[in-house]
């Protein structure tokens, strides 16, 4: 029978590695493996025939997965290693293939708990290793790197093929709501999985476009769960990007540790009321744009005054808050930091409880969404530098803390890893963008759009669909620049 090794590639992990297994990914992988028998190496993993390789986030997949390799002793250049161990990745990647394959000989697409599944039956019967590679050649869910090596990349705008994308895999979309068990993160959460993707239709985030949303039907099963998780001493926490969409919300009357919402939820009374009814510790939303006019076309449309009361509210609850936004995006300019900086200074002086953060994340263009077509100047950068030292003379308080995300070179390299590129191309289209002070547009026709590396998969939402989407945004930013508040229609 074939050895198989887990190697768990996040952070939380890296005080000691060797048999860790630090995630939640792969504490369900180990746990599924075990539904069938089979016991997962999670040390000397270069021994194993086979390699599962878990890794959570999108971003700094490369730097994360070579680094956790290397102190498994495994060699991360698939050519190097020549399949010996085989490394099957999965997660978020699946939108940057040609990312995946500069480590992993294959990988799943979307949902892998059928895949998992078949693959450890595969091993249980003594399968060979050529015959699981050509198992997952002809699994409509899953891509191995021969079915990428042999198209070719466009010459002068390498994020593109050659010719049009063919449609390797599409997302596998199934999802076993009670065949996996609640597993304490090593954070000791327990998370309980509430929804996949998410109902709105925000231009910039990936996760809506990558798989069709799904709320999990078994309310009494999550309810209960939570109560007597709650009562045994574990901190729970819903698996949701949009918890309070859920129709059984209300009914949770368990503590969260903390949730995740978004703002549109949050401008709901009824969400507020459930959070300061179970006691939240904190609450974390998206506000994502940092002006009005930019939350109108991420298709988040509330304004600051809205903002600043739905805060204020939550912390005469004596809940803290996180705001999540996104600086740097496609046509954003001082204006819209005007904007913010009048939203950032009533805050200061509203608050007279808690902390409320402010995370300033980076925009990134993430496939498949709409937005992924632009790559922005990095003017954000002075742009921040100036509200900073602004903060620092004008807006200092101990409720309100701010963490500021990646600056030019950092940010390069995350792009480059999203489109599949060597870093010096971002740095040149980042130079041609800030030279005309616009984005760079990297698919300007809907035949760029066709040929782009992550088309493919088969996404749920199509490739013109997606390609319009971003054509309107561009429409809405720049209709009226000369205001730092856009017409939002709210």
């Amino acid at each position: 029978m074939l050895k198989i090794a887990l190697v768990d590639a996040n952070k939380r992990a890296n005080k000691k590695y060797a048999g860790i297994v630090s995630s939640i990914v792969g504490g369900w992988l180990v746990w599924e493996a075990k539904q069938k028998g089979i016991e997962l190496l999670t040390e000397r993993q270069a021994e194993a025939d086979i390699i599962l390789l878990a890794f959570a986030g999108a971003m700094d997949y490369l730097a994360n997965g070579k680094s956790y390799l290397r102190r498994s002793k495994i060699e991360p250049d698939p050519h190097k290693r020549n399949r010996v161990p085989y490394i099957i990745a999965g997660g978020p990647v699946d939108a940057s293939p040609f990312e995946a394959i500069q480590i992993a000989d294959a990988f799943a697409v979307g949902e892998a708990y059928n895949f998992i599944r078949e693959f450890f039956s595969l091993v249980q019967k003594e399968k060979t290793l050529n015959e699981i590679r050509a198992w997952i050649t002809d699994y409509p869910h899953a891509i191995e790197r021969e079915q990428l090596e042999s198209l070719a990349r466009d010459l002068e705008r390498p994020w593109l093929l050659a010719s049009p994308a063919p449609k390797l895999a599409a997302p596998d979309e199934y999802v076993d709501w009670m065949g996996t068990p609640p597993i304490r993160g090593d954070d000791k959460v327990v998370r309980l999985l509430g929804s996949k993707g998410c109902h709105c239709k925000c231009t910039f985030c990936a996760t809506t476009y990558r798989q069709t949303y799904r709320i999990n039907p078994n309310d009494d099963d999550i309810v209960t769960k939570s109560v007597l998780l709650e009562l045994r001493g574990e901190r729970v926490q819903i698996l949701s990007n949009d918890p309070a969409n859920l129709k059984w919300w209300p009914r949770i009357q368990t503590k969260m540790d903390s949730q995740s919402f978004t703002i549109m939820e949050m401008r709901d009374p009824a969400t507020r009321e459930n959070l300061k009814r179970t006691k939240v510790g904190i609450a974390r939303f998206g506000v994502e744009g940092v002006s009005e006019r930019i939350r109108g076309a991420f298709g988040k449309p509330i304004k600051n005054q809205e903002l600043l009361d739905i805060t204020a509210e939550l912390h005469e609850a004596k809940i803290n808050t996180r705001w999540f936004m996104i600086m740097g995006a496609p046509f954003e300019n001082k204006n819209d930091w005007e904007n913010f900086k009048e939203l950032h200074y009533k805050l200061a002086r509203l608050l007279d409880f808690g902390v409320c953060q402010i995370k300033l994340t980076a925009f990134v263009p993430n496939p498949p969404a709409p937005l992924v077509r632009y790559l922005p100047s990095f003017q954000y950068n002075e742009l921040l530098k100036n509200h900073v030292d602004w903060v620092l003379e004008n807006a200092v308080s101990r409720h309100v803390m701010c963490y500021y995300g990646n600056k030019r070179p950092s940010q390069v390299k995350a792009i480059a890893e999203q489109l599949a590129v060597a870093p010096q191309v971002i740095d040149h289209l980042a130079d041609i963008a800030e030279h005309k002070n616009e984005p760079f547009d990297l698919l300007p026709a809907l035949e760029d759009a066709h040929r782009a590396t992550w088309e493919v998969i088969q996404w749920p939402l199509s490739t013109e669909l997606r390609w319009k989407m971003g054509g309107y945004y561009r429409n809405k930013m720049t209709k009226n620049t000369t205001s730092p508040v856009a017409k939002s229609g709210v």
